[in-house]
């Protein structure tokens, strides 16, 4: 299997951005006002047609549909997204490598610009190709301000600078593009600039002809009036805040050429005629001082502050100073530095070559009092790392050419990067580096002792550590190596599987109680016959926007009852068969008909008057659960044969499997291990309690990749077991390196205080995504105490956290307990309680599993958690009760 990311491929990856005027703004001022007249001014929004809709369902990757194109906002200033073509979706040309000439996208159009707000997510920097030159910025985080769990949210879509090029009137055109980097062209009287920027550097590459590299203030982007995001504590910097660097510095040298010593200047104090630079290394750092916007609040992003690991803004107060380090590294010497005009500008005796910027810490918090103190000379961690990334960035990494193989029997898959470049034969003489990249998720899940060795010229090698992080991972890379390999071993422990289930010979007399109760449970359920899915309404009735569907589908049943085989009686193990048997036929797998949500007897004691209930408002986001869940489906299939002996046609089965599989996997991001180019979601529902995206998403997609594997590996599909391999390696890592993420933070600086104090959970957004909650955001990394990480948890998915991340695991967990010490009850209160009356069932259904499969719980330890239940056929019961049997066993 070959994966080409190169310059070849064509293709949009944009994200449509959702935005709504006057009536959401009247709602979102109205919250600060009291929780009546926020309600009424949502409710005026929505009768003013202004309200945000919600979009329809991810891709049905079983049956080959095309998804509806994303709906765009209703109001004034709302523009039409883009329809989703198979270009938009698979950039990568899939499994199988690039696509035929006569199936890739349309010439390239001109780069979105100033106009449109278009921007691209590129791994250290949010890239705005506009008029003039392009406007570098931090991505967007998201914040959770009302409720208080902003977590690491350290600045809006900040613009920092700009560079210009030609005149004001140039404007770019788009150049060769791939899934994990983008060109803009700019031709002007000048001489032509490009500029290069994806996912493989930290840096924005810029190869430019002309004389000179002008620096301007970077102004945020035109934006539509009173769109959400636009919250006075919480914007983007205001354009008549944006400055240039206050500070630049560089290594001087002396008569002979020889480095004499940092040397940093006042950029005030240039003036027009500049200052003659006699560099002796090849590159600039540029900061901000006091003269920082404002980009966030320090308070929030700091655990020894009064606000602590709640994130509370206790201070009311404004946004803090925050500074953005800025690394240039040059491919020719300049001759001056000026101040001229309100620019910057760095002139050269002939073309300025090319010149590669990054912000060198990432997303790491400086507050600008700190940075300040650096005009009296350069901090030596501050030199070492512009060292470290100027030695890096002598070759620039365009392309990757991935290709992988797994080794079933050894349990080890092996993924081959190759790498394509654009050098700097810089007048320094700086020998080739070539410093390969890892995917910087893979650098986060590193750290949790994963067993992933890498490989180059024959023998295995080390990864140097970048010291740098931003919302796709930490920076690794293997120098001096075109290409390398990277083995993840030990995965047969989690993919190959187990041993044919049977009845334990002997459940400990402690265990019999819940053995007991599972049996009563499924015996209930059985003779009920076929129930509908259970409509659990937790804001209150009259209304279904704060409610959810559960327990759907036919794999989820009988891959909940399989479970609970062993354990069960003779004559009620053979009465689950059939039920099994009758369940998958009405309701067929890897398949999606509402209509037979009413059809079945009801879970629930009680039932929802139809009139109270309005059922579009939570059909769109249970359909694309539901889709999206289709490849953990396999998962549950494969259990249901093993243990029960029932299940689809093979032959139908593989078809509509290997085109799951064959769908995410074409939509692998290189740089997070997991899938873009997803759909369009427009609000907190589908993302977090639908968990269209994010750590839960993580679970059942690999969970999916597992049972494929064991799907191939029991019907011979050889094809599809390669597959599945790949697929449980990539998410593997990713799931892991997740769940690392907040340690990794405080590693690197973007937290402060104890990682041991810090409980959060942290989920990526996929970057083609657009996510509305308090705006609309981009590439984003998303916390919250109330995003749970444990929903759709299996054992195998659970015990690799528990190897690999269990202190991280354990430390939510034990927090929950503190914080929440009931949240164990099925329908308990919500954590922190906001609009809701109580707990939607998915928060903490995965979360009594990962007390035994995560942390490896024993006994009483685990059967605390297992609640009771009034609901027929509750499958998060039988998985709680299974659990808590099995963590009796030695």
């Amino acid at each position: 299997m070959i994966r080409i990311f190169d310059a070849s491929l064509g293709g949009t990856c944009g994200t449509a951005g959702l935005s709504g005027r006057g009536g959401w703004a009247a709602a979102c001022t109205a919250g600060r006002a009291g929780r009546a007249a926020w309600h009424a001014a949502c409710l005026a929004a929505a009768g003013a047609g202004v309200f945000l809709a919600a979009v329809g369902a991810w891709h049905d990757a079983a049956t080959g549909a095309e998804p509806d194109a994303p709906r765009p906002a209703r109001g004034e200033g709302a523009r039409p997204a883009p329809a989703r073509t198979d270009a938009a979706r698979d950039e990568s040309g899939g499994a199988g490598g690039p696509r035929p000439a006569a199936a890739r996208p349309p010439a390239p159009r001109p780069a979105r610009g100033e106009a449109d707000g278009g921007a691209y997510p590129a791994l250290g920097w949010l890239v705005r190709a506009e008029a003039g030159g392009v406007a570098l910025g931090r991505t967007r985080d998201v914040v959770e301000h009302v409720r208080g769990l902003p977590g690491i949210y350290t600045g809006a879509a900040d613009p920092v600078v700009a560079v210009r090029f030609g005149t004001a009137d140039s404007r770019p055109q788009d150049g060769p593009r791939s899934a994990v980097h983008r060109e803009a062209v700019y031709d002007a009287p000048g001489g032509r600039t490009r500029i290069v920027f994806g996912r493989l550097s930290p840096a924005v590459l810029v190869e430019s002809a002309e004389k000179s590299l002008r620096f301007a203030p970077a102004k945020a982007a035109a934006a539509p009036a009173g769109r959400p995001g636009d919250r006075r504590d919480f914007a983007p910097s205001a354009p008549e805040d944006a400055r240039l660097p206050r500070y630049v510095a560089f290594v001087a040298a002396a008569a002979d050429g020889r480095p004499s010593g940092p040397r940093v200047l006042a950029v005030a104090e240039l003036g027009e005629a500049g200052v003659r630079l006699e560099m002796a290394e090849p590159w600039l750092v540029a900061w901000f001082g006091q003269d920082a916007p404002a980009r966030g609040h320090a308070e929030v992003a700091d655990q020894q502050s009064p606000a602590g690991s709640n994130k509370a803004l206790l201070s009311g107060g404004g946004a803090d100073r925050l500074d953005v380090p800025v690394l240039v590294r040059l491919e020719r010497r300049p001759a001056a530095l000026a101040l001229r005009g309100g620019e910057l500008v760095l002139e050269f005796a002939g073309p300025a070559g090319k010149v590669a910027l990054m912000p060198l810490f990432g997303r790491r918090i400086w507050l600008a009092e700190e940075t300040e103190a650096w005009k009296s000379g350069l901090p030596e961690e501050v030199l070492r790392q512009a060292r470290l990334w100027a030695r890096a960035l002598r070759d620039f990494p365009v392309s990757v050419e991935e290709s992988a193989s797994a080794d079933p029997e050894r349990g080890e898959v092996v993924f081959a990067e190759k790498f394509a470049w654009t050098s700097m034969e810089d007048d320094w003489r700086t020998p080739p580096v070539k410093a390969a990249p890892v995917p910087p998720m893979l650098a986060v899940a590193l750290g949790g002792g994963m067993p992933v060795t890498f490989h180059s010229g024959g023998r295995q090698v080390k990864p140097a550590d970048g010291r740098w992080m931003d919302q796709a991972g930490g920076a690794m890379f293997i120098e001096g190596a075109d290409a390398y390999e990277w083995r993840l071993a030990g995965l047969g422990k989690y993919v190959l599987p187990p041993a044919a289930p049977a009845r334990p010979a002997a459940v400990p007399a402690d265990a019999r109680p819940l053995v007991e109760r599972l049996e009563r449970h499924v015996r209930e359920m059985v003779q009920a016959g076929l129930l509908r899915p259970l409509l659990y309404i937790h804001g209150g009735l009259g209304t279904d926007w704060y409610a959810n569907w559960y327990w759907a589908g036919g794999p989820e049943t009988v891959g909940a009852i399989a479970r609970a085989q062993p354990y069960l009686s003779a004559d009620l193990q053979a009465a689950v068969r059939e039920y099994a048997a009758t369940e998958l036929a009405a309701r067929p797998p890897l398949t999606y008909d509402r209509s037979l949500y009413a059809t079945g007897a009801e879970r629930a004691p009680y039932a929802i008057p139809y009139d109270q209930v309005r059922a579009g408002t939570s059909a769109a986001r249970e359909e694309a659960y539901r889709r999206r869940n289709f490849l953990l489906d396999l998962y549950r299939l494969e259990a249901a044969r093993a243990a029960l002996g029932v299940g689809p046609d093979p032959a139908a089965l593989r078809e509509q499997a290997g085109r799951l599989a064959a769908d995410l996997e074409a939509r692998m991001d290189w740089a997070i291990l997991g899938p873009s180019r997803l759909r369009t979601v427009s609000n907190v529902h589908e993302a977090r309690f639908m968990t269209l995206q994010g750590s839960a998403a993580y679970n059942s997609w690999l969970a999916g990749a597992v049972g494929l594997a064991r799907l191939a590996r029991r019907n011979g599909w050889a094809k599809e077991e390669q597959q599945a391999w790949r697929l449980a390696a990539r998410l593997a890592a990713a799931r892991v390196g997740q769940a690392r993420y907040v340690a990794e933070m405080h590693r690197m600086g973007l937290v402060r205080g104890r990682a041991e104090d810090d409980p959060r959970c942290i989920a990526h957004i996929d970057p083609a995504c657009t996510v509305v909650r308090w705006g609309p955001v981009g590439t984003v990394t998303m916390q919250d105490q109330e995003f749970p990480p444990f929903i759709d948890l299996v054992p195998e998915v659970g015990r690799l956290l528990g190897d690999f991340a269990r202190p991280e695991c354990a430390m939510y967990l034990a927090h929950l307990d503190e914080a929440f010490p009931y949240w164990y009850l099925s329908e308990g209160p919500k954590q922190t309680a906001t609009e809701h009356r109580t707990c939607p069932l998915w928060h903490i259904s995965g979360n009594v599993a990962a007390q035994a499969y995560v942390l490896g719980g024993k006994g009483e330890a685990v059967r605390r958690y297992v609640d009771a239940t009034r609901f027929k056929g509750d499958l998060f019961y039988i998985q709680n009760l299974v659990a808590a049997i099995e963590s009796y066993a030695e």
